[in-house]
């Protein structure tokens, strides 16, 4: 019986097509690939190299021929480690890369690779293995020289901004003890004479002088709040206090000043007000005096009025939230302008800044104050009917209800013996008529060396120490006396800084040089003798 052949052939035929098929669109796909590869390597913005696990440069597309300078030949005759900077090369072993490179990882890395003119390309450089092998890498260089510009040009902007702070730092630090010295002698001298018998008229003249030594002080404490609050080097201090500490002197200032204006002033705390907390007293006084003196400064008529609130807390917080409100019936502030009174040196117009004067640095001290203390202020106000300004503020609750024992009622300082160094002629005699009219005997030293030839001599129950003067330095001095080097017949003897460098870091630098206390001038006569009655441990005498 005949078979037909063709008919069982037909079947393998077609499947050899379909397969000679799948590898023709293989092959095709491929090429496609190379072609587009091929045109990549051409083409690309980024310059390629293509080496071996030895260094040796194996192909490289025209972008790198252009970046670095050579020929394709002469790069093909190079060794990758030949081009790199010496600097460079010697941190390769130190280095994640290579390693990441050997165990058939991608990495980059930034290089200076040498052109043919001797010059130097900085680039970034991203390794990459070429196949399954490990031994043919692909690098891929990009110029990074607009970059490094950058930087260069951001570090030396920087550079130049910490010189520029520096340079101001230095320029407030001499300022503040240049202005300070004089108005210490002024305000030391207009105390004394309060002190004295003096006519009613005099009496005016004397307190309007202080209001304007005041003020002058106001003002200069506000440039260097403002300036180490802007640069954020100032510090806040963890103290235990109570509201009644800081509330006290204010009302105490604003009372007499709200009257001879004919305005009604008060003071209300609520009576869930923790009994003691712990912040920063001297900065939240300072924020309620800058709100209270506003408002007192735009209040013609009516009231002005100071109150202390708590906010609602988590009874497992220990912290309490309490909200400081200052409301007036003053002039009020336009809607368009209470953002605008928040920032430096701003008023809500030039006429109210001639009416009332002022530098606008007040409320962007008591913001900023309020921020770096963890709470915010919030401004409201109505033209012609008055402003309320409510700052909420955060402070730890004291653990029980220790306190720290409260000093004497009223500093004991007859017959102490004071040594007082200091290199102003008008300072040492306010210092003298100060500790006379306090009951003391003061003897007075010229510079740090002389002082310390007093100490070594004769005992004191304390010594107030300048901190700048020539020949040697107060700090200095007091280091001299702490470690014993100076000889002083007693090293322990309580010193008082007194000082009229302000700035930040200034009361630390003195403390860890080894003084008791740090009083800052213009030195307020009450303020001394609590200073001075804190470091002296017994009290003797009749105050």
């Amino acid at each position: 019986m005949a078979v037909d052949r063709n008919v069982s052939a037909s079947p393998p035929q077609d499947a050899l097509k379909r397969r000679v098929a799948t590898l023709e669109a293989l092959v095709s796909s491929l090429r496609q690939r190379q072609q587009r590869s091929e045109v990549f390597f051409e083409r690309s913005v980024m310059g390629i190299l293509l080496g071996d696990t030895e260094g040796n440069l194996l192909d490289a597309n025209p972008r790198a021929q252009e970046l670095l300078g050579y020929t394709h030949e002469e790069l093909r005759a190079t060794n990758i480690r030949d081009i790199i900077h010496p600097d460079d090369l010697r941190l390769v072993s130190s280095q994640a890369g290579p390693l990441a490179a050997l165990a058939g990882l991608p990495f980059s890395i930034e290089r200076r690779y040498r052109r043919k003119d001797g010059t130097w390309l900085p680039v970034q450089v991203d390794f990459s293995p070429l196949d399954d092998s490990g031994r043919v890498f692909q690098i891929m260089l990009q110029d990074i020289t607009a970059r490094r510009a950058a930087e260069e040009a951001k570090n030396a902007a920087l550079a130049q901004a910490r010189s520029a702070s520096q340079a101001k730092s230095a320029f407030l630090a001499n300022m503040s003890h240049e202005i300070r010295t004089p108005l210490n002698g002024v305000m030391g001298m207009l105390q004394l004479l309060l002190a004295t018998p003096h006519s009613p008229e005099q009496d005016e003249y004397l307190h309007t002088a202080m209001d304007a030594a005041a003020a002058l002080l106001r003002l200069l404490s506000d440039i260097l709040d403002f300036s180490s609050l802007d640069d954020g080097t100032m510090t806040l201090s963890d103290e235990l206090f109570t509201v009644g500490d800081v509330l006290d002197p204010i009302i105490a200032s604003f009372t007499h000043e709200a009257s001879i204006k004919g305005l009604e002033f008060s003071c209300h705390v609520a009576p869930a007000i923790p009994a003691h907390l712990c912040g920063d007293p001297a900065r939240l006084r300072q924020i309620l005096y800058n709100l209270t003196g506003n408002a007192i400064k735009y209040t013609t008529f009516g009231k002005v009025a100071l109150d202390v609130t708590p906010l609602p807390q988590p009874e497992s917080s220990d912290l309490a939230m309490l909200e400081f409100a200052v409301r007036d019936t003053g002039i009020g502030i336009p809607a368009a302008k209470l953002a605008q009174v928040l920032d430096a040196f701003a008023q809500a117009d030039a006429s109210v800044t001639r009416a009332y004067g002022g530098q606008g640095l007040g409320l962007t001290i008591v913001r900023a104050l309020a921020e770096r203390m963890g709470g915010r202020i919030l401004l409201s106000s109505q033209v012609g009917k008055g402003t309320e300004v409510r700052v909420r503020l955060p402070f730890v609750l004291p653990p029980g209800e220790a306190c720290p024992a409260p000093p004497c009622a009223k500093p004991c300082l007859i017959g102490r013996r004071v040594l007082v160094v200091e290199d102003e002629a008008i300072n040492r005699l306010t210092m003298r008529a100060m500790l006379q009219r306090l009951g003391c005997e003061a003897v007075m030293a010229e510079n740090g060396r002389e002082g310390l030839a007093r100490l070594a001599r004769e005992d004191f129950d304390c010594v107030l120490m300048d901190v700048r003067m020539p020949l040697l330095d107060g700090l200095s001095a007091t280091r001299a006396v702490r470690d014993g080097s100076a000889g002083a017949r007693n090293p322990a003897v309580p010193i008082l800084a007194l000082t009229a460098q302000a700035l930040t870091g200034d009361r630390e630098q003195a403390l860890a040089a080894g003084v008791d206390g740090y009083v800052v001038k213009p030195v307020d006569l009450d303020a001394l003798a609590r200073a001075m009655n804190a470091v002296i441990s017994e009290c003797r005498g009749d105050a």
